[in-house]
């Protein structure tokens, strides 16, 4: 029995081209999230502000969904490329 097998697997690691995407991706959500906190702190909560807030938060978690999914779908199409042409 080989113990070592298991300590020499290689970790799955993003290419350089799905790490741009996310980083350039999450600087409009950062944005997003800083202006639901901007607009948060300008007046007083009441029922329907609240509800605004939480629409407003949806979009941008939908936003970061839509994201994610994307780089991923990118990341998988890239790797199976790259495995078809060998």
């Amino acid at each position: 029995m080989n113990m070592r097998k298991n300590k020499c697997k290689k970790f799955p690691v993003l290419r350089g081209g799905t790490c741009l995407l996310l980083q350039c991706g999450m600087l409009p959500l950062f944005a997003a999230l800083a202006a639901v906190y901007i607009e948060a702190t300008r007046a007083p909560l009441h029922v329907a502000r609240a509800a605004q807030y939480g629409e407003m938060l949806q979009t941008v978690l939908a936003s970061l969904a839509l994201l994610t999914f994307g780089a991923l779908v990118g990341e998988l199409a890239a790797r199976e490329g790259e495995g078809s042409e060998e």
